[in-house]
């Protein structure tokens, strides 16, 4: 019962947050400065520039990825907001995959494997981070990938890991 619950949650609030993912304005303050560090890049500018030459001064703190992947889909898309929803929607969806998939990997086909990933789908703070210009929910999909690839190496029996996997984990971290 509590996975039907779950899942018609989820799609009952599924227009709601397609209608977040296509708006064709800002939906919060912390957009404009995401969507920015991507237009600096399509305009060939750094993310960190020299603070010897005078501001704006604008902080990135976060690497470089999210707003290297926005840049590259600017000119493609109707909507300049729609490039970096469009991303954290991936990681909003894709982090909801990858806790099915450890789930079914530890404790095979079941129930579990719809609701886990619906509960997190309908968390409030995740689905508004989900539809909105935010580093967050790619970087969070990025570092989960990173730790289930470790994870799943370092339970394979002692003689059969590869440095190749350790490598990959490092590298999306």
């Amino acid at each position: 019962m509590s996975v039907l619950v779950a899942v018609l949650a989820f799609i009952l609030k599924s227009p709601h947050l397609i209608s977040r993912l296509l708006s064709p304005v800002q939906v919060q303050q912390e957009e404009a400065v995401n969507l920015e560090f991507g237009r600096l890049l399509a305009s060939g500018q750094s993310l960190y520039p020299d603070i010897r030459q005078g501001g704006p001064y604008l902080h990135c703190s976060y690497p470089p990825l999210f707003p290297y992947l926005e840049s590259q889909f600017f000119k493609a898309s109707p909507n300049i907001w729609l490039p970096g929803r469009l991303l954290a929607w991936l990681g909003y969806l894709g982090c909801g995959v990858l806790i099915a998939f450890a789930g079914w990997k530890r404790w095979g086909l079941n129930a579990w494997l719809v609701l886990l990933p619906c509960l997190l789908w309908i968390s409030p703070t995740w689905e508004m981070w989900g539809t909105m210009v935010r580093m967050d929910t790619l970087l969070l999909f990025v570092n989960f990938s990173a730790f289930l690839i470790l994870l799943w190496n370092a339970e394979r029996e002692e003689g059969n890991t590869k440095r190749f996997i350790w490598l990959a984990g490092g590298l999306l971290n």
